[in-house]
């Protein structure tokens, strides 16, 4: 049986200085979940590095972690509160 492997993305930069706000769109298989894994060190990448300045803590998958019958800011404030981050 033969391995095939999936090449995501290749010779990928970005910066995101404090304070701003991005998104990642793309269609399956771009590397949209990918990303954030890497960042928050969920996820290594098989060549290349991630450098990270700052703590991420993603809410990577919808459904674990989420209360249905909360918002989103309160999902991401409890999740934030569970993980020990502040309100702020």
């Amino acid at each position: 049986m033969r391995s095939t492997s999936l090449k995501v993305f290749e010779h990928l930069t970005f910066s995101v200085n404090k304070g701003e706000t991005f998104g990642i769109l793309g269609r399956n298989g771009a590397g949209k979940s990918t990303t954030p894994g890497l960042m928050a060190g969920v996820m290594r990448p098989t060549s290349g590095t991630v450098d990270m300045r700052l703590k991420v803590s993603p809410l990577l998958e919808l459904g674990s972690g989420f209360h249905p019958e909360l918002t989103g800011l309160e999902n991401i404030e409890l999740n934030g509160v569970l993980l020990g981050l502040s309100r702020r």
